[in-house]
């Protein structure tokens, strides 16, 4: 996302762009890594307690 501002300096108008990620990328991006990362771990989990349930995933 572009942003335009501008500057007035010594009777000279200066216009610039500037580029940044909005907090709300960062945080969709967060929550996804987390989620994926939960799936996982339940996944492991799940296959080390419940030996039918590694069978299940295995075949999968």
């Amino acid at each position: 996302m572009k942003t335009k501002y501008t500057i007035k300096t010594n009777g000279k108008i200066i216009e610039r762009q500037y580029s940044y990620i909005p907090v709300r990328y960062i945080i969709a991006f967060l929550i996804t890594l987390f989620e994926v990362l939960a799936i996982i771990g339940i996944v492991v989990a799940l296959c080390y307690f419940v030996p039918y349930f590694y069978l299940a995933a295995f075949a999968t």
